[in-house]
């Protein structure tokens, strides 16, 4: 994004009380990436490239409030 990168968009949203499910899709993929999404108060995490079923997991993972090591991927 030309301004504000996923992880600021996230840090100022959380800043202001939002409280909505937030899931990175990113090519970033490592597991420094990942832990700096969970850092910052993402939700949840898809790897680039996105394959649909992927995509439609961890979106309900996060909706239906599972694990946290599952919505990250990690199970």
């Amino acid at each position: 994004m030309p301004v504000l990168d996923g992880l600021g968009a996230t840090r100022a949203l959380r800043g202001r009380g939002f409280s909505a499910p937030i899931v990175a899709m990113t090519a970033n993929a490592s597991e420094a990436d990942r832990d700096a999404c969970r850092t910052v108060g993402m939700d949840g995490f898809i790897p680039k490239p996105v394959l649909k079923s992927s995509l439609l997991k961890g979106c309900l993972a996060v909706l239906n409030g599972e694990s946290e090591a599952r919505r990250w991927g990690e199970v």
